[in-house]
């Protein structure tokens, strides 16, 4: 693998590219379009280094490729073995530079899991997150959301009435919870059933969440017919109900794959500039769930370029299934080589096809008619968003697009625990991957000084801001009055931060919705209509940092109250604090419980359990 970097600022754009023509490398490998701030705007992949980039130079192009051509002013390739090397080399740039004119996904985080608890008598069934897909074989999904996961868990507790409940909470019950009365648990914490009954109960659950339905209501017909036999009508009445439950929820399962396949459907559609990927997944041949990736895309990338960016990425650190249906044809060699990055995640190898059977078609009709769906609710929702903004340009006379807005809250609990909240807001809505909170590194601050705590904030904010070479904000909103704009001018001038509007929203004297005041960095004041959608816009975005800031503060609290105690205990790492805690149900309960109590608890043997006790007395 070899690099070439390319550095001028002489020519832009086209021009840079017709200049480099004889010198680009007709190999496969990566690029990088680098704009005059040294920022990398664009990473992308090539089997053929110099036809892919002298296509920018072509006369004509969309107007996004356009713009983003005219910012280049430097260029510089690796060239790779083969394509899947560039493809490989290409995913891992772009999620470490994260180019503002790639596909990004939006949403990194783990899928959730449903796992069957065996380390009680009496397993429980709980939702849990996992970034290396299914961690053991108690343990099933993923599944697209948490919403999909609780879905499941009312299901299996409507047929099985296992219990979800903690393990303190399991074994302080006296009397049967309202799960009993509703039909949804079993009762084992006051013996209303017996651990054998139980277990098959669990066992039973476990076919359902593998998908072996048909084997389970063999199983439940079986042991309906041996109950009546036997004279036991109660525990045939219960199996009976089970094996109609079960048949109501394979009917109401429209979506059903054949063969019990571990299968994704993904559905790529664009309308006026927005491309959409739609997730449908299936295990075992049930639907999981389904999750959108919007995206408004500011270069026009091939479908198959997509595509190709949207697997590298998705599939990085979440459960990669047995075969991935698309909605667009792919060439072969693109196939195969995106089925070999697929493999080096996973050893066994996934198949990347269209639908071939009318059951995979009809499925994947309807994953696009969802597609298209989200993707109407998404325009709209970004519409209203880029009116706003197109509003706030407006209003205060900003004579350039806003495309990021930021703002910014201090919190603290009684001069405890004070920090600094700011939120990110662009043209499709809240980005909450760029909310940060800035606890006080400066032990000199007063904890009570708001003035303080929102100069330490912007400065840590700003400077890294320039250090970085981030996006820089048009427009910054802070939660206070002229004192707090002061501030906020003071840092930017010490910081030669001179593009930015600054804005201070001040509540009334009665701190009602309707009678703010806004103070400008130009020494205007403004009292908007309290019916005007801008003011409301503005109470919206504040309102949202200062929950930001609030739920910050109280999630400081309560660390300190789990940290301040157990974690000065020798031997006790967090794993072991987690797993005390979610058996005991507090720190008081530890403090009080007896070491034969406290060795009930995995993972905590004799010795440890002596540590904790004498700890505590």
């Amino acid at each position: 693998m070899s690099t070439k970097k390319i550095t001028t600022t002489k020519f832009y754009g086209k021009d840079l590219i017709k200049s480099l023509s004889s010198d680009i490398p007709t190999n496969p490998g990566v690029y990088k379009m680098i704009d005059s701030q040294k920022k990398i705007i664009y990473i992308g992949k090539a089997k053929n280094l110099k036809n892919r980039l002298t296509s920018y130079s072509n006369l004509h192009l969309l107007p996004r490729t356009e713009k983003m051509v005219s910012l280049i002013n430097n260029i510089e390739w690796v060239i790779t073995k083969d394509e899947q090397d560039a493809l490989l080399l290409e995913s891992d740039l772009i999620k470490h530079f994260k180019p503002r004119y790639n596909i990004l996904l939006k949403d990194d985080k783990t899928f959730p899991f449903i796992k069957i608890d065996t380390n009680h008598p009496f397993p429980k069934i709980t939702r849990i997150r996992s970034k290396n897909g299914t961690p053991d074989r108690n343990t099933f999904g993923p599944f697209a959301s948490s919403s999909n996961v609780n879905e499941s868990i009312k299901a299996v507790q409507r047929m099985f009435q296992v219990r979800s409940c903690t393990d303190n909470y399991f074994e302080n019950r006296k009397q049967p919870c309202v799960l009993y009365q509703i039909k949804r648990c079993s009762a084992p914490c006051v013996d209303k059933i017996s651990a054998k009954d139980y277990m098959e109960s669990i066992k039973q659950t476990t076919f359902f969440l593998k998908g072996s339905t048909d084997n389970l209501k063999n199983e439940l017909t079986t042991a309906m017919l041996e109950a009546s036999k036997n004279n036991n009508f109660e525990q045939a009445i219960i199996f009976r109900e089970r094996i109609k439950a079960l048949s109501q929820l394979n009917s109401s399962q429209s979506i059903l794959l054949d063969n019990h396949e571990n299968s994704d459907f993904i559905a790529l559609i664009e309308h006026n500039g927005f491309y959409l990927f739609k997730v449908f997944m299936f295990k075992n041949g049930h639907n999981y769930g389904s999750l959108d990736f919007p995206n408004k895309i500011q270069i026009e990338e091939s479908q198959e370029n997509a595509v190709s960016s949207f697997i590298t990425q998705f599939y990085d650190n979440r459960d990669i299934p047995d075969k991935i249906y698309l909605n667009i044809n792919l060439e072969p060699e693109n196939t195969e080589i995106l089925q070999t990055f697929l493999k080096t995640k996973k050893d066994k190898k996934t198949i990347i096809t269209n639908p071939k059977t009318k059951k995979a078609q009809d499925i994947m009709d309807i994953v696009i008619r969802n597609a298209f769906e989200s993707l109407n609710k998404y325009e709209e929702t970004s519409q209203k968003w880029q009116k706003h903004f197109e509003d706030l340009k407006n209003f205060f006379k900003i004579n350039k697009n806003i495309t990021k807005i930021e703002v910014y809250d201090n919190s603290h609990l009684y001069g405890t625990f004070p920090l600094g909240a700011m939120i990110s807001a662009r043209i499709w809505g809240f980005e909450k991957k760029e909310y940060r909170t800035f606890h006080l590194k400066d032990e000199s601050i007063d904890t009570r000084d708001d003035y303080a705590i929102l100069r330490h904030t912007l400065l840590r904010r700003f400077s890294r801001m320039l250090k970085e070479k981030q996006d820089v904000p048009e427009l910054v909103f802070i939660d206070g009055g002229k004192g707090q704009l002061n501030i906020a001018m003071q840092v930017l001038a010490e910081l030669q931060i001179s593009n930015i509007r600054l804005v201070a929203v001040a509540k009334g004297v009665n701190r009602n919705a309707g009678e703010e005041t806004l103070f400008l960095d130009t020494g205007e004041e403004l009292h908007p209509n309290k019916f005007s959608s801008t003011l409301h816009f503005i109470q919206m975005i504040r309102n949202e940092v200062h929950r930001h800031a609030v739920k910050s503060v109280a999630k400081r609290k309560l660390n300190s109250l789990t940290k301040s105690e157990i974690d000065k205990i020798p031997e006790i790492g967090s794993k072991r604090k987690k797993d005390l805690l979610n058996y005991f149900g507090s720190i008081d309960k530890v403090k009080s419980a007896s070491i034969e109590e406290l060795k009930k608890v995995k993972g905590i043997s004799e010795s440890i359990a002596k540590n904790i006790f004498n700890y505590f007395h």
